[in-house]
């Protein structure tokens, strides 16, 4: 074999060594490339439902958590309904015991006390119903007009304190001194007012305008 020849055939294995080696390398970076995007995507996939779970958890106790208002304070009515009952004389309201229920017209009886309401002078009522025994308490509302009546719900986030049931006492004889209430829209000259707590009645007095 002449010199020429041999030299061409080392030539050739040459190429072919140095191809099997690029070739190699170029698999191995693209492995360790693969593994490196999975193993982001894993860790982004993981960190995506940490961060729903903990958001979810975040909701949750949003949820379940009510806001404590400030003794003393008015909160915003969570219900309010005028122009109650629709028909009949009769309204129960169930009373929880973290909230304040109130019902303002005119005649009404409760517990065994009758508030007269009527005309002449006009003469509006409000009852404040407190809740009891640390659940759920059902009153029953008699001798209502029907359609002549208010009635709001308020949530306090804990157990109502006196300073609670007066300042809204106080809020609403104020709302019946005012227009649109009484039979002439004016607004009551007499407002009676009775705070029950279960079967007691624990505060009672008229006010005059």
């Amino acid at each position: 074999m002449l010199w020429w020849q041999k030299l061409i055939i080392i030539v050739v294995i040459s190429i072919f060594v140095v191809g099997c080696i690029l070739g190699g390398l170029a698999i191995y970076t693209s492995v360790e490339a693969k593994e490196a995007t999975t193993s982001v995507e894993t860790t982004a996939v993981e960190t995506t439902v940490e961060e729903a779970t903990i958001e979810t958890e975040t909701s949750l106790v949003e949820e379940t958590e009510e806001t404590v208002i400030p003794e003393g304070v008015i909160p915003e009515p969570y219900e309010s309904e005028g122009g109650l009952p629709t028909s009949e004389s009769i309204w129960i309201f169930d009373v929880s015991p973290n909230e304040i229920e109130v019902l303002s017209g005119g005649p009404a009886s409760i517990n065994g006390v009758d508030l007269p309401g009527g005309a002449n002078p006009d003469r509006g009522s409000v009852i404040i119903m407190l809740p009891a025994d640390n659940k759920v308490i059902s009153y029953k509302v008699t001798s209502l007009v029907p359609g002549a009546n208010w009635h709001g719900s308020y949530k306090y986030g804990r157990v109502p304190t006196e300073a609670d049931w007066q300042a809204l006492r106080d809020d609403r004889i104020q709302a019946m001194f005012t227009e649109p209430n009484g039979s002439l829209g004016k607004g009551c000259k007499l407002v009676d007012v009775l705070v029950v707590k279960g079967n007691d009645v624990i505060f009672q007095k008229t006010y005059e305008k």
